[in-house]
């Protein structure tokens, strides 16, 4: 099997990815979003800011493409954009507490 080259614009995309990951905030909203969507004041506590803060962070996650939105009359609920963050970061864990990817 040959080795697939990547080009520098998906690198790039992979190193913004990561970046996302060098947050608690950020992870512990991705972690929640992972169980379903919710509202900002929900991921605020999870996430242990304040609504403004929460908000920011949110705008760079769904910037990133990593979170979607969907408003339903004045109330505006997040989710995943997909379950591939979830995965990235649950491989991450399990190789820091030892355990073995499948």
């Amino acid at each position: 099997m040959t080795e697939r080259k990547y080009n520098n614009e998906e690198l790039e995309r992979l190193c913004e990815i990561y970046k996302l990951f060098g947050s608690i905030p950020r992870l512990k909203i991705l972690l929640r979003l992972s169980k379903g969507e919710c509202m900002v004041s929900e991921l605020s506590e999870v996430a242990e800011l304040s609504q403004p803060a929460t908000s920011h962070q949110l705008k760079d996650l769904k910037q990133a493409r990593v979170i979607k939105s969907r408003k339903e009359g004045m109330n505006v609920f997040y989710s995943l954009d997909d379950d591939h963050i979830v995965k990235m970061i649950q491989s991450g864990i399990q190789h820091i507490v030892g355990e073995h990817c499948d």
